[in-house]
């Protein structure tokens, strides 16, 4: 019997079972359909809400931001790194109402605004996908004038002050939540007058509280307002002897209203009188008693439109107070600037106890400020006043660089405004009157966002679905006027993987779908304009992931888009393996999204893919963070395993209800 040899046979055998289990294996992924698209996660990081503002101004444009972390630190100072999620303009009644993107994690916003007098910052919470901020007037009880006990200083050093007294607030509306009732000694004098004043206040028949804002929004853009500048006779508040009808004058009340606080600074706000005409020097003016009416100032706390009467104390400021200044004397202002100290304590000042001795090191250290330049470091002018025709109100603008060489001279940064009783008393011809600046279409801002999109170049396989093979960080400045169009939009690419392992030559690009624009690819580096708006901006990300080589687009509306309606309209993707001019080529794109007219789409829904997801919808092939500056997953390991973004695996399960900021926590 002739010995058969089984072995070639077992081996032939082997080979064809793996054969076989390999065609079935691939016809399997081929044929099998996908489910619908509905029932896969899109897996997209953000959401979109309903965001209501009325910040109950007639009248009045602002501009307001939106973060969806608190901006502001501990000491009240606004934090640069912290970045807004969305930017626009309210309409003319100070309200606005839209839908907004923002993290999906996102459970509360904070409103923020560097408009004049508009609260500067608000915590709302989002409830059933609804953001709402409400403007409340303060009620009767609340708003009405009310006197407040003196404030008894004690025996504190008062040799570079002179004598000057405090004046405080007496109720839950204190200007930035920084006064006590602790300090409050309780005795039966009386000091002085404070109230609020409502967004919706009428200044005059002519004039709303949010009219003479705008009115000021748009004279005193940022920029060099020394055209508005007038000597210190015509800047400070004189009281004539008679109206220019000729009425005799027994006194005026004066009522200084504190607006805003624009500037980078803490600061303490006062005022002294002397006689009109005494023609002081400097030194002198420095001697004169000052009577201070809002000890703290700041930017990063809300505001409120605080009103002050001012009291005359007498010729030497040693006799009670009283409403009326008489004829004959001038009111003048000081500001106290820059009260932190230079090594960047933190002073949380809850009661005068705390904020007294930061006005004491501020004024030793000369940050003062004075209305009369002649009292100021080099003469500088610090101040303007300008009178508004409309409202009836003298406006005071404050430049707080002036105690030292950085004078913007932009008077902007620190406002105020004073009602006069008569108003006529204290008018001054020579007084220059707010700029009438068109209808604020010189006014404009820009909104930026940031983000990171991550791909998976083994498709339509599954791969290893680290999401590491080309990394991109992205930028979109849009710019925006008043009106809330758009006039141009600015977006960057930075390849920014500098540990890629990928063994394939990946390009980079994204598709325009709409609202077009005119593009611009002059500082694009590479960039190729492909039919179909298709941009092709780096033909070999590995080779430049080192280099910070960043890629712009340029989009310029001749005919400008809303911003309320316009979303970020890009389709981003890769090419595997790129070759220029090359069609029917390999793209990975976002979950459901739609491949270019140069993709090879008979590779579509094959093998493992459904619509840029595996098919059982656990892994993308690319995703979109709302974040720079993402740790890629280490090469070769699963996004959503241990150590490497463990909670993705239950975001993406859950369809996002749970663990939204997974990309937050690699471990």
């Amino acid at each position: 019997m002739r010995r058969v040899n089984f072995f070639p046979l077992v081996v032939i055998a082997l080979a064809m079972t793996i054969l076989q289990s390999c065609i079935k294996e691939e016809d399997f992924s081929q044929t099998t359909p996908p489910k619908p698209e509905s029932e896969y996660f899109d897996f997209s990081s953000m959401q979109s809400i309903q965001l209501n503002i009325d910040y109950g101004f007639d009248g009045y444009t602002a501009l307001f931001e939106v973060y969806t972390e608190n901006p502001f630190d501990e000491n009240r100072s606004k934090i640069t790194s912290v970045e807004s999620a969305f930017k626009a303009f309210t309409d003319g009644s100070c309200s606005f109402s839209g839908k907004i993107e923002v993290p999906a994690h996102t459970t509360k916003i904070y409103l923020y605004s560097t408009s004049r007098a508009i609260p500067r910052c608000i915590e709302v919470p989002i409830i059933n996908g609804t953001a709402t901020y409400q403007y409340a007037a303060p009620d009767a009880q609340t708003a009405r004038t009310r006197a407040v006990p003196e404030i008894n200083l004690g025996s504190a050093p008062r040799t570079l002050y002179s004598p000057y007294k405090f004046y405080s607030l007496y109720d839950r509306y204190t200007p930035y939540d920084v006064y006590s009732n602790q300090w409050m000694p309780g005795n039966s004098k009386v000091s002085k007058l404070y109230s609020i004043v409502p967004s919706n206040t009428k200044l005059s028949n002519e004039s709303t509280l949010g009219q003479l804002m705008e009115r000021i929004e748009r004279a005193l853009v940022k920029t060099n307002n020394s055209a508005l500048v007038a000597n210190e006779n015509v800047i400070n508040i004189s009281v004539a002897n008679k109206t220019a009808n000729g009425t005799p004058v027994d006194g005026v009340r004066l009522d200084l209203v504190f607006l805003d606080n624009n500037g980078d600074f803490h600061s303490s706000m006062a005022y002294y009188y002397y006689k009109t005409g005494a023609n002081l020097t400097g030194e002198e003016i420095k001697q004169l008693p000052k009577y201070f009416v809002i000890p703290r100032m700041t930017s990063g706390t809300p505001n409120k439109a605080v009103k002050a009467r001012l009291q005359f104390f007498g010729e030497n400021g040693d006799q009670p107070g009283t409403d009326l200044f008489p004829p004959g004397y001038t009111v003048g202002w000081m500001v106290v600037a820059n009260m932190f100290p230079s090594d960047g304590s933190a002073y949380f000042w809850k009661d005068l106890s705390t904020i007294e001795p930061r006005i004491k090191w501020a004024y030793e250290s000369e940050h003062v400020i004075y209305s009369n330049q002649s009292a100021n470091y080099k003469q500088q002018s610090g101040c303007i006043s300008l009178y508004d025709q409309k409202s009836k109100r003298i406006v005071l603008g404050f430049e707080d660089q002036t105690y030292r060489d950085e004078n913007d001279r932009s008077f902007e940064d620190i406002l105020y405004y004073v009602e006069a009783d008569p108003i006529d008393a204290v008018l001054d011809p020579s007084r220059p009157e707010i700029p009438v600046v068109g209808n604020g279409d010189n006014i404009t801002a820009t909104e930026t966002t940031k983000g990171t999109l991550a791909f998976e170049d083994v498709w339509p396989t599954g791969g290893d679905y680290d999401l590491n093979d080309v990394i991109i960080e992205y930028r979109s400045d849009v710019e925006f006027d008043r009106k809330n169009q758009i006039t141009r939009i600015t977006e960057t690419f930075t390849p920014v993987n500098k540990k890629n392992s990928a063994l394939n030559t990946n390009a980079f690009g994204y598709v325009i779908n709409d609202n077009l624009g005119t593009i611009n690819l002059a500082e694009s580096n590479y960039s190729v304009l492909e039919e179909g708006n298709q941009i092709i901006l780096c033909p070999n990300v590995k080779e430049v992931a080192e280099e910070n080589v960043t890629y712009k687009v340029v989009r310029d509306f001749t005919t400008p888009i809303s911003k309320l309606t316009y979303k970020r309209n890009w389709n981003p993707f890769i090419v595997v393996n790129y070759k220029a001019g090359v069609k029917k080529r390999v793209e990975v794109h976002l979950p459901k999204h739609q491949p270019t007219s140069w993709a090879d789409e008979s590779l579509v829904g094959t093998k493992d893919d459904a619509y840029f997801i595996n098919k059982d919808g656990k892994f993308p092939f690319a995703i979109d963070l709302p974040i720079s500056g993402f740790e890629p997953v280490t090469e070769t390991k699963r996004i959503g395993t241990t150590d490497e973004y463990p909670t993705f695996k239950d975001w993406a399960e859950g369809f996002g209800s749970t663990h939204a900021d997974w990309y937050k926590h690699k471990k």
